[in-house]
């Protein structure tokens, strides 16, 4: 009996190791995907402010935009310009005192229009520049193959804003 039982588990642990050999040899190469193309659609980002070291002027009494959602279309008449066409913003005032407030704004009062240029070799990073003067530019680097973008701004002296966007 005991050399009947001790056969099946050798048997059992052939069959163990036969499973996953077969398992190991069906599993797919899964690759990075990029994107060489500018982003053309609607896209619905998440936006949120990056205090780090801009923590005094986040204090002053004026609305200081914590995060947002934005509607962005990017054209494909027209390739490398695109348009903010709708905006929620959640604003603090007093930014860490014990007197903080919040406050939301809706929409823009008329769309922002912006264009694209590519600015670094990597084919799927570019520089986002508003056509309103005094807006800092944003940078975006596109993924998942054109559907997903992330979005980071570069104001010169003050906070920053990044976040992710999702095609739609």
């Amino acid at each position: 009996m005991k050399a009947f039982q001790k056969t099946a588990r050798y048997l059992a642990g052939f069959a163990a190791i036969g499973a996953l050999a077969f398992g190991l040899s069906r599993v797919a190469v899964v690759n990075a995907q990029s994107s060489s193309n500018t982003p053309t659609g609607t896209f619905t980002c998440l936006i949120n402010a990056n205090y780090s070291g801009y923590v005094a002027k986040a204090t002053s009494t004026s609305n200081q935009a914590v995060n947002a959602l934005m509607v962005i279309n990017f054209s494909s008449a027209t390739p490398n310009t695109g348009t903010l066409v709708g905006i929620v913003v959640n604003n603090v005032r007093d930014f860490e005192k014990a007197t903080a407030a919040t406050s939301t704004a809706t929409s823009t009062e008329s769309p922002v229009k912006f264009t694209l240029t590519q600015v670094t070799p990597a084919q799927n990073v570019f520089r986002m520049v508003s056509d309103t003067p005094g807006d800092v530019p944003y940078y975006i680097a596109v993924t998942n193959g054109g559907n997903s973008l992330f979005i980071m701004s570069a104001p010169p002296s003050d906070k920053t804003h990044n976040g992710a966007c999702q095609k739609v």
